[in-house]
């Protein structure tokens, strides 16, 4: 979604995708920005866009987020995309995984482990890494409710992955009259973000992280633009494109029993029906009763 407003005329999006801003209380002094101005920054070349804006993650799980937002710009408008919670763990494990920061491969034994994980390369090297549980991740209705107590329901606008990947041009046509910018010309929403792994986690570590006395050979050598050129030429060689692993059945049905609360919950506030994530666990509880 980010990279389908951000081809729209009328929007500018952060070329820092994510800047976690305003999520000082999840991510801490690991935010992508800390200081109020880099983050006015990061809308420099705005150029008179009708709208403006970013895309981070963390904002969800902050309990400071949504206040500091309305603080920062009152009429901020959010758009906020769900999915189902289990797929949405099951995801953001894969992601983790790739970017070095998750240890465990095994998705099940990951999401219950409270142990720290620590940074392997780049700035923070050595240190414990800041991140929310994916249970936090995936708890929406309290999220949301942040959200809409701030901004009013009118101000959120919500997206539901199964509608936005089954219809993505009726959902962006949607988005984009919430946004109030000139509706979109026929267009391909081609996919973004397919699931990525590492093929040698300690050359991605290297190649993120590359030692000092490398760097500055480098420096010395080549051109900025040759050596970024060089680097992402390099990481791609060491990324595979591939679907991630299937969720165990039985895995799958026992998360479906705890998260069954909470989808009933966010079906009450969305006012529909999304019990159809969790139905194998409706299923066998009321053929067990």
């Amino acid at each position: 979604m980010y990279s389908y407003l951000n081809e729209h005329p009328q929007i500018y999006m952060s070329p820092k995708k994510e800047p976690q801003f305003f999520a000082g209380d999840v991510l801490g002094h690991q935010r992508n920005v800390i200081a109020v101005e880099d983050y006015r920054r990061c809308f420099d070349r705005a150029d008179g866009a009708r709208v403006v804006g970013e895309a981070s993650t963390a904002y969800m799980v902050s309990r400071i987020a949504a206040e500091q937002i309305k603080s920062y710009n009152p009429s901020a408008r959010i758009l906020v995309m769900l999915r189902n919670p289990i797929d949405v763990m099951h995801a953001l494990h894969s992601k983790r995984l790739f970017m070095n920061m998750e240890h465990i491969t095994d998705f099940g034994k990951a999401i219950t482990c409270d142990d720290a994980r620590l940074w392997r390369a780049g700035r923070w090297k050595g240190q414990p890494i800041i991140r929310p549980s994916y249970r936090e991740v995936a708890s929406f209705p309290a999220q949301l409710k942040r959200f809409t107590n701030v901004f009013g329901r009118d101000r959120v606008h919500v997206v539901v992955y199964d509608d936005f990947r089954s219809d993505p041009a009726t959902e962006y046509a949607k988005l984009l009259a919430f946004l109030g910018v000139d509706p979109a010309s026929s267009r391909d929403f081609i996919r973004h973000n397919a699931n990525r792994r590492v093929r040698n986690m300690a050359a991605q570590d290297w190649l993120r992280d590359p030692p000092g006395f490398f760097r500055r050979i480098a420096r010395s050598v080549l051109p900025t633009q040759v050596r970024r050129t060089l680097g992402q030429t390099l990481r791609s060689f060491n990324v595979k494109y591939e679907p991630r692993a299937a969720i165990d059945p039985a895995l799958r049905l026992h998360l479906q029993r705890e998260f069954v609360p909470e989808v009933e919950e966010l079906s009450q506030i969305l006012r529909r029906d999304l019990t159809h994530w969790v139905r194998q666990a409706l299923s066998v509880g009321s053929s067990a009763a």
